[in-house]
C-alpha cells in the first residue's frame, strides 16, 4: 500500500488506467446497514394477538362489540394509532430501502488513481447525500 500511495504522490499527474473496464458498482466498496426505531419491528404493530387486545377480540373469536372504555382509554383509539404507526414504518422502510439499492447500484468511474484522503471525502460526501435524500 505504501508504494501505491508514493507512487501516486510521484506521478498523480500522468497516472491514467487502461482498463477496459472502468466504471464500478458503488456497492463494490461501499455498503450500508440502516437501522429503524425498534418500535417498527415490534410486537406492538406486529404481533396480531397484541392489535386483538385493541378490538377486544377474544382467542374463541368472538368480539365484545360494546367494550365500556374510558373516553381517555388507550385502548379506545389505540388499534387506529398502531395501524398509522404500522403503515409509516412500513412506508419508510420501503422508501429507504429503495434509494439505498438506487444508490448502491449506481457505477463510479474515475479516469485516475486517487488518494485515500480524496477517497474518503467521495464516500463521506456520498453518505451526506444519502442522508439527505
Amino acid at each position: 500500500m505504501d508504494v501505491t500511495i508514493t507512487k501516486n504522490e510521484m506521478y498523480s499527474l500522468i497516472l491514467s488506467c487502461p482498463c477496459s473496464r472502468l466504471p464500478m458498482l458503488r456497492s463494490t466498496f461501499m455498503h450500508y446497514e440502516v437501522q429503524f426505531h425498534p418500535f417498527c419491528t415490534s410486537s406492538f404493530i406486529r404481533d396480531e394477538l397484541w392489535l386483538q387486545y385493541f378490538k377486544m377480540e377474544f382467542l374463541n373469536g368472538t368480539i365484545d362489540p360494546t367494550p365500556s372504555f374510558y373516553w381517555a382509554d388507550f385502548r379506545k383509539n389505540g388499534l387506529i394509532f398502531l395501524n398509522y404507526i404500522r403503515i409509516l414504518c412500513d412506508f419508510s422502510t420501503e422508501a429507504v430501502s429503495d434509494v439505498l439499492n438506487a444508490f448502491e447500484a449506481e457505477d463510479y468511474f474515475s479516469p485516475r488513481p486517487i488518494t485515500k484522503l480524496e477517497f474518503n471525502q467521495l464516500t463521506h460526501n456520498w453518505t451526506d447525500s444519502f442522508i439527505v435524500q
